[in-house]
């Protein structure tokens, strides 16, 4: 009777390790091949916008276009450098990483003081997030890395990168620069629209509030009083707000004249 509790239980000590082993086992492989099966761009949202500046080491870094070419596997960076320290050192390393591939190939295609353009490839075809990261080429204390990012849903597609002369990239820069000024004047613009709606809003609810107010006892009078007021102060607000995305709406169109006059004369 002893032995066979003895070996009943035995066997479902056995079990209990058996089960344990299983889920213990299917977990780890979930995790290590998860990558392999899910959506590569599920959880991919790392992103230095285009035109975002970035201070580091006293020096103002964007990125002007970061193009992708999916046929190739290839990647064409392009960064604006403005180095606010004026210490002389305007040579950089670079070096890229994609999220789920380990290291990139990045080879430097122009490189001048305040612009460079970078050519990243053997991206894998499941590829997620990409950092670029940018170094002093003279080590320097405590200065580290500036680290650059896009993702495979925000990227810039395009169906080739092509071979140009710096003349080519000139062109391409300056094209950039024209589009990116057009697409700030349409948020811009956007964006007012959606302040003029505030207030025809603000506009009808005051009327309302007035309309009722003589039928009000003096306490709701006060409350209204105080509502119109405040709504008052919203509207004043929402004018000063749609003057001022016009005064930079102005500015953007101004760059685009320089721009193109640039562009035209081949500076």
């Amino acid at each position: 009777m002893i032995k066979e509790k003895y070996s009943f239980y035995q066997k479902k000590g056995n079990l209990r390790f058996i089960l344990i082993l299983f889920l213990f086992t299917g977990g780890y492989l979930f995790f290590f091949t998860s990558n392999a099966w899910m959506p590569a761009g599920s959880s991919a949202n790392a992103l230095t916008p285009p035109g975002q500046e970035t201070e580091w080491n006293g020096r103002t870094v964007s990125v002007t276009r970061w193009d992708y070419c999916e046929t190739s596997g290839t990647m064409e960076v392009e960064l604006d450098i403005r180095n606010t320290s004026y210490d002389g050192r305007n040579i950089y390393e670079y070096s890229a990483l994609e999220k789920l591939g380990g290291k990139l190939s990045v080879g430097v295609i122009l490189e001048e003081e305040d612009w460079v353009i970078l050519r990243i490839t053997d991206l894998p075809k499941r590829w997620s997030e990409v950092s670029l990261r940018m170094d002093m080429k003279e080590q320097v204390e405590n200065m580290g890395l500036l680290k650059l990012y896009t993702n495979v849903n925000d990227v810039n597609r395009v169906s080739s990168i092509e071979e140009r002369d710096r003349d080519g990239y000139l062109k391409v820069r300056f094209e950039t620069k024209i589009q990116t000024y057009q697409n700030t004047i349409e948020n811009l613009q956007a964006e007012i629209q959606n302040l003029e709606n505030e207030k025809q809003e603000i506009r009808r609810e005051t009327a309302r509030l007035q309309e009722g107010r003589q039928y009000q006892t003096l306490e709701q009078q006060r409350a209204t009083d105080q509502a119109v007021a405040e709504a008052e102060s919203k509207y004043k607000s929402a004018e000063a707000e749609i003057a001022q995305k016009q005064t930079e709406i102005t500015e953007m169109n101004e760059r685009i004249a320089l721009t193109r006059k640039q562009m035209e004369e081949g500076n």
